[in-house]
């Protein structure tokens, strides 16, 4: 039985980067700060071990499991949560017209932002493309079709997929079908 030094050594330095990541949680120090630190650790990890590194992929795969479960039933419940704290519809409405501004507003700078650099460096020049003889580019859907297919057919399956347009549309119409506090004074 060989006696590998490095991958004792990636053994020790993934236990110690644990312990001080806990550590820092009992000092209270904030969830952003203890993720830069262990987003350093484990770039100082996979550069000085490299192949031997990979004993800890478990772990970073089980996290990302973990915060991939949660993020579907947080969004829809946040949002469910947020709308029902508000009493004047007109500020929610500002709110929406907002965030569609802002949503719209940064993926226009983000494109102009990509036309600008791509410009500037010649992404792309000089490539020549040879492919396959009988390839087949595909459709660019229609602009009502991307619509349609924000819309939850079955707002299970896009939880499931992790389509996280679905499930805000899906939880914003949830919302509306809930009982308001008039309702509640008036019964049926």
């Amino acid at each position: 039985m060989t006696f590998n030094i490095e991958l004792v050594a990636a053994i020790v330095f993934a236990i110690l980067a644990l312990g001080l990541l806990w550590y820092l949680n009992k000092r209270k120090v904030s969830f952003s700060v203890r993720t830069l630190i262990g987003l350093g650790l484990g770039l100082i990890f996979g550069l000085t071990l490299k192949e031997n590194s990979l004993i800890v992929e478990p772990i970073g795969k089980i996290y990302i499991s973990l915060i991939r479960m949660v993020v579907i039933p947080l969004v829809m419940v946040s949002i469910i949560n947020s709308i029902s704290n508000f009493e004047d519809s007109s500020k929610l409405k500002s709110l929406g017209i907002r965030a569609m501004g802002m949503l719209l507003g940064t993926t226009a700078i983000a494109g102009i932002v990509g036309i600008i650099f791509g410009n500037i460096f010649s992404v792309g020049k000089g490539i020549v493309f040879e492919g396959a003889e009988n390839f087949v580019p595909k459709e660019i859907p229609s602009f009502m079709d991307v619509f349609n297919d924000m819309l939850p057919t079955n707002p299970i399956k896009s939880m499931a997929e992790g389509q996280i347009i679905p499930v805000i549309i899906f939880a914003l119409f949830g919302h509306s079908a809930e009982p308001s506090k008039q309702d509640a004074d008036h019964p049926l």
